[in-house]
């Protein structure tokens, strides 16, 4: 039988369930009945928020000295909102103006 402190400790610092079980001393049979334990369950969800939090709160904290990481956050958060789309440019919509760099014109064998 395995410890479920250490299970909870695991979980909290972002190991995966089957991971965390593994090393708080859990069999494969303990793994499948703990995870349908209701009890577990919420120790298991409130492991996971703990470790949300407090890397949310460490982005929030941190973002004054790198913007990035509120641009990151929010691209997660909200990405209706503000993630980038990522479009794929066919050859043919690309002005003859635009220079690529690392591009060959010579190589393309269709011109």
């Amino acid at each position: 039988m395995g410890d479920i402190r250490v299970l909870r400790e695991q979980i909290e610092v972002g190991v995966p369930i089957e991971s965390a079980a593994i090393l708080a001393g859990y069999d494969f049979e303990e793994i499948v009945a703990l995870e349908e334990d209701s009890e577990v369950k919420q120790m298991i969800a409130v492991a996971d928020a703990n470790f949300i939090s407090r890397h949310l709160v460490n982005i929030a904290t941190h973002s004054d000295i790198n913007p990035r990481m509120s641009t990151w956050l929010l691209e997660r958060r909200f990405p209706e909102h503000f993630s980038q789309t990522n479009k794929i440019i066919e050859k043919d919509d690309i002005p003859k103006s635009v220079v690529l760099r690392g591009v060959n014109p010579s190589a393309d064998s269709d011109n």
